[in-house]
């Protein structure tokens, strides 16, 4: 992989960086689970451990798109349900039988799992991706009827429109959670590393430092920018915040990559392509383990300090488990 002003990513054989980025995407969003709101505020969280979804949504969108408008790869149905769906259900059903179990009402509990999608964080992520498996077919459509700045126009007219549409209707927050609408844009953006790679130059680092600047408004200030911005308490996920996560953001991750050692690398190499195991193990971690089960500590760091490191840890050992089982295997 070369890297100046650009990042190109291996389209023909594996790349490691892009193993790497779903690293960086999946530990931020462990430990987006696991750090406490006012932490996340103090370290600006959102400039860095708060775009791992939107990174996964920017690779899914890359992948589709890399062989070009004129050859693109099929959804794998077979492949979906065997690696994602499979992994899912089961993370759901441990925990339905984990919490029906200790509330006595196992069937109560399933039937609520299945009326709100799914329990645990981060559960809308996978009827998100599948929202994209539909779009992405009718935004290549779309792309090769449009040419030059007719493209980002559209897009941006269209992710603007659900903005405002969401500001007058406003949907229930738990609807609202499972649509696409709030990362709708990054679907042109994941377009762009895929036609021209990632590359900064001085119009992208102006929009990039534009889009922190929407970042810490919409985070920190108290203004309510609606109709344009829709107010929801996912502050920074809307388009105008997407521009630093596409352009800039990539490059110090890969800086950062770059600059730690082998085994650093092989972690958050591991870590990408264990991502769905870890995220359907997280799932299960944090809707059963709370920080209320150490207050046998008094001290609240020492509290808050054991309940993260034991989230990410629990969090990441199944899938270091099953890894070395596998390598087993095929001995």
């Amino acid at each position: 992989m070369k890297i100046n002003n650009k990042i190109t990513f291996n389209k023909e054989t594996h790349d490691p960086f892009i193993d790497a980025l779903k690293g960086f995407s999946i530990l931020f969003v462990i430990i987006n689970h696991a750090l406490p709101l006012y932490l996340k505020q103090d370290v600006f969280y959102n400039l860095w451990g708060g775009l791992g979804v939107p990174i996964f949504l920017l690779l899914q969108t890359y992948h589709y798109f890399k062989r070009g408008l004129n050859n693109l790869k099929p959804f794998n149905t077979i492949a979906f349900v065997k690696k994602m769906l499979v992994p899912y259900i089961f993370a759901e059903l441990v925990i339905v039988l984990i919490k029906g179990l200790w509330e006595k009402d196992i069937i109560g509990v399933l039937k609520f799992a299945f009326l709100n999608g799914g329990v645990g964080p981060g559960n809308h992520y996978i009827w998100i991706f599948l929202q994209f498996v539909i779009l992405l077919p009718l935004c290549a459509k779309l792309f090769t009827k449009l040419k030059g700045i007719w493209v980002p126009l559209v897009m941006i007219l269209f992710s603007e429109a659900l903005e405002i549409l969401c500001s007058y209707i406003q949907p229930d927050p738990r609807i609202y959670n499972f649509l696409f609408f709030r990362y709708f844009f990054l679907i042109y953006l994941g377009y762009t590393w895929a036609v021209e790679g990632i590359f900064i130059n001085y119009k992208r680092f102006l929009l990039s430092i534009f889009s922190i600047v929407c970042i810490l408004v919409l985070e920190y200030g108290n203004t309510n920018f609606s109709p344009f911005i829709f107010d929801t308490v996912r502050k920074t996920n809307h388009w105008v915040c997407y521009f630093y996560v596409a352009f800039l953001f990539p490059f110090i991750l890969k800086w950062v990559y770059e600059s730690t050692g082998k085994v650093i690398k092989r972690i958050l190499e591991f870590c990408g392509k264990e991502s769905w195991c870890i995220f359907c193990t997280q799932i299960i971690v944090f809707e059963l383990l709370h920080p209320g089960m150490f207050t046998f500590i008094q001290s609240v760091l020492l509290r808050n300090l054991l309940y993260f490191v034991s989230a990410i840890l629990l969090s990441l050992i199944p899938a270091i488990v099953l890894s070395h089982i596998k390598k087993i295997r095929k001995k």
